[in-house]
């Protein structure tokens, strides 16, 4: 393989640091995989441009003269900036810049399996708070906006803005929805949702009865504010909502995330979000559906152990090169070696904390491996980056790769080490494969609310007809759900709701259309499931809660909603009776019983 070096920097993330590597030694041929798995765009042209989350103290003026034309200030430690290329060493140089960090590529928390749903259905209400007055802002994949469940009972729509950050992002009011939108009809217009996934999780949340069923929302009568979002900007999603939402109480939804990171709260979006968060601005996340997905490796380490972790590379599909990224973790007064062993045998080490970062390639793989000091955790950060070509990879090239590990000098003496997301690479069985510590980013930020999901049903229809799911139990926690706690031990998450089996609202023309085990067609509804099901129930239990506590005169900041739905939740034979477990976090959500606390 040829091998050459580029050059690392601790107030530099690591794959910035890659990318700039590459950039210097091939102007306008970036590698595929950073522009898929973190910001990056016009990858073809010869000075192209990276998405940025920017820690910084510098005038938005000077930074604004630096972009290639966007640049947004989050709040007043972050900026969102995209950038060239070629002006990322300026950047860097600027004596306030604190911390550059590209953006990460969100994946939506949906099992991509599509495995049994159950319908949450209107019933009869045993609380007053329908939402009203409040506004719930959900950040995902689109919106069909002539379903039944985004119109209010004059046929007026309850969207009173949305922003495509899809379609150059544009931002659109209520009357200029209403006029390229149509009720009942199902024509495509702005922030057209092409998954499915966003128009499922906005109606669970807020949405109008519809349906013979009796599908509604946990807040039927809040006011939407949308987000379609292009998955790496997600923190300029929320900041906007906010803004929209003004002085009137916000609930945001996030049932995406990544684990390219640290998974202890110290992420730059999971610090923004503390900032952004606060008094009836309240954020929630799912905890992702990571526990069975076989991610994450990690234990404690006595001196002199080694550890060899194999793990395969997916294949990916036509549409997209295989590869993966690894990070791993390990305190700064602990030493580790680090080596890639290739599936022929050869072992490629890390280099040491401080030195060049080193790439390999040839005409099936580019490898990239460095070591970098992480400061707002006090680690060391391992970076290793996998990219194929899939015109001359086979499958002897992706299989059988291992991360090998020995410990020299312990302090501390955890390792960890995670895929920087699911479906793209498997560890094999080991004694470290560990499905606790799955919990995704920024699901591990202590400003957001962290949802688990459990099953509330076993059963639902589709137009094929009655259908179970035999290996579920009603009330035990989702096979899928992904376990706490954070990596520095924090809790997450931090409560339980129904996701598994849930019926919510179809987007018409969508990838979900079309899976027709899971579909009732005429009634514009679909049955998936995922901890992407459970985190808008929260937040539509939320707006609730909000509602309740602004009617009489109070405001409810994070801490608080989760000290009220912590002394609410309900214990059972499930959750047990501690305080916190690594499945349910503080139990089960309980409407009515965190409802009559406030």
């Amino acid at each position: 393989m040829k091998q050459s070096e580029f050059t690392t920097n601790p107030k530099v993330s690591a794959s910035l640091c890659a990318m700039l590597g590459e950039a210097n030694k091939n102007p306008g041929k970036p590698p595929v995989l950073h522009f898929r798995a973190v910001g990056g765009g016009n990858p073809g042209s010869q000075d192209p441009t990276v998405s940025l989350l920017v820690e910084t103290q510098t005038g938005d003026q000077q930074l604004s003269d630096l972009s290639s034309g966007h640049c947004q200030r989050l709040s007043d430690q972050f900026v969102s900036l995209d950038l060239p290329m070629s002006k990322v060493e300026q950047l860097i140089q600027e004596p306030h810049v604190e911390r550059i960090q590209t953006k990460r590529k969100h994946k939506l928390v949906m099992e991509q399996a599509l495995e049994h749903a159950n319908g949450i259905s209107a019933g009869e209400r045993d609380f007053f708070e329908s939402g009203s007055g409040v506004y719930i802002g959900i950040v995902d994949s689109g919106f069909d906006l002539s379903h039944p469940a985004f119109y209010d009972r004059n046929g007026r729509l309850r969207v009173d803005f949305l922003l495509d950050q899809v379609g150059g992002k544009q931002e659109f009011d209520r009357d200029e929805l209403e006029q390229k939108w149509t009720l009942g009809q199902g024509n495509f217009g702005p922030g057209f949702d092409s998954n499915g996934h966003g128009t499922h999780v906005a109606a669970i949340a807020g949405g109008t009865l519809f349906g013979t069923g009796g599908w509604e929302g946990v807040a039927p009568d809040a006011r939407f504010l949308l987000v379609k979002t292009n998955m790496f900007d997600v923190d300029e999603g929320v900041k906007w909502i906010f803004e929209k939402a003004g002085r009137s109480p916000c609930v945001v939804n996030l049932s995406l995330g990544s684990h390219y990171g640290p998974h202890d709260g110290t992420n730059a979006e999971e610090r923004l979000y503390n900032q952004l968060s606060g008094d009836n601005q309240i954020i929630v996340v799912a905890a992702g559906n990571e526990q069975e997905k076989d991610l994450h490796v990690g234990s404690w380490y006595f001196p002199e152990q080694s550890n060899d972790y194999v793990f395969d590379v997916l294949p990916g599909n036509d549409n997209t090169d295989p590869g993966v990224v690894v990070t791993g973790w390990y305190s700064e007064r602990d030493q580790f070696d680090l080596f890639l062993g290739t599936p022929a045998g050869q072992f490629i080490p890390f280099p040491s904390q401080g030195d060049p970062g080193r790439k390999y390639s040839n005409n099936v793989v580019s490898i990239d491996v460095s070591r970098t000091y992480y400061q707002w955790s006090q680690l060391i950060q391992c970076r290793l980056e996998l990219s194929f070509d899939r015109a001359t990879v086979s499958i002897d090239d992706l299989y059988g790769w291992t991360l090998r590990t020995s410990s020299k000098q312990l302090t501390a003496g955890r390792f960890d080490a995670w895929f920087h997301n699911s479906d793209f690479a498997r560890f094999r069985q080991h004694p470290h494969l560990e499905k606790y510590r799955t919990v995704g980013i920024p699901g591990t930020g202590s400003g957001t609310i962290t949802v688990a999901s459990f099953t509330s049903k076993t059963q639902w229809t589709g137009d094929q007809g009655f259908a179970e799911d035999a290996l579920s139990l009603a009330g035990r926690l989702s096979r899928f759900s992904s376990l706490g706690p954070t990596r520095d031990g924090r809790w997450k998450p931090d409560i339980a709701a129904p996701g598994h089996m849930i019926t919510s609202a179809l987007a018409d023309g969508s990838r979900l259309s079309k899976a027709i085990e899971r579909t009732l067609v005429n009634q514009r509804a679909v049955t998936i499931e995922g901890t992407s099901m459970a985190a808008p129930f929260v937040s539509g239990v939320i707006a609730l809660m909000l509602q309740k506590a602004t009617a009489s005169g109070k405001n409810l900041n994070p801490v608080e909603v989760k000290d009220l739905l912590a002394k609410s939740a309900t214990k059972d034979w499930f959750t047990g009776r501690e305080a916190w477990t690594p499945e349910f976090g503080r139990g089960k959500v309980n409407i009515p019983e965190v409802l009559s606390l406030i």
